[in-house]
């Protein structure tokens, strides 16, 4: 949040697990709104989706989420269903179709089925919380963990994030598809990683009309996990 106010990018993007359960501490909520209010108050738009540790089992629960709804500038996606966030921004328009965690598979993947480039966007992002089907690497084996098949990465998108994966990943430069990891370390699995969060910066050329995309990652200082021998 510090860097984003910082530098004001264009948008922020989060894809899912902002909170590690569904029913968060006050804490855990008081500096969740806190810092989201600071991109709000800097007209930062703010895209975050829900992933699996957040989206209550039953729909009748509540979804966190809804307590971001009335900020200006924040677009939380939940409840079970893909939603487009259009934006202006520079006099180009960015479309975000987001597919949040669902209740079922059955509704996760009919979701994807809905999404549809917009040919006449300057900008198409996919934002998506799931494992990657095929790659034995990009699953986490969790309880209500759904699976994005590889097709469903393979349009013609300007920019793919994906949500759930700890561990920092660029699956694919061409189209770019990442998972930025958690920004913290959970367990003793990430005892290793550095943690931290990708800006990235699509370059068109104007004559080519060729996009080109630069990754840079930037790491947090996130609490450590020391192994004892």
């Amino acid at each position: 949040i510090d860097y984003a106010v910082k530098i004001k990018p264009d948008l922020v993007l989060h894809a899912g697990d902002l909170f590690d359960s569904v029913r968060p501490t006050n804490r855990a909520i008081t500096v969740a709104i806190q810092q989201i209010l600071r991109l709000s108050k800097e007209n930062i738009p703010f895209i975050v989706i829900s992933g699996n540790h957040e989206t209550p089992k039953l729909k009748e629960t509540g979804n966190i989420f809804t307590i971001f709804e009335h900020l200006k500038h924040v677009y939380p996606i939940h409840d079970n269903r893909y939603e487009i966030v259009s934006l202006q921004t520079k006099n180009e328009t960015v479309m975000i179709h987001a597919n949040p965690q669902c209740q079922s598979p059955k509704e996760f993947d009919a979701n994807f089925k809905k999404i549809t480039l917009d040919r006449n966007a300057d900008y198409n992002v996919l934002i998506a919380h799931g494992a990657v089907a095929g790659i034995k690497e990009f699953r986490m084996n969790e309880f209500n963990e759904l699976f994005i098949p590889v097709k469903n990465i393979q349009q013609n998108f300007d920019y793919i994030a994906l949500g759930h994966i700890h561990k920092r990943q660029v699956l694919q430069e061409n189209p770019p598809v990442v998972y930025s990891g958690s920004l913290e370390r959970l367990d003793f699995s990430d005892e290793d990683d550095e943690k931290g969060f990708y800006v990235i910066d699509i370059q068109s050329d104007v004559k080519t009309s060729k996009k080109h995309t630069v990754f840079d990652f930037h790491p947090t200082n996130g609490r450590r996990f020391l192994t004892i021998a």
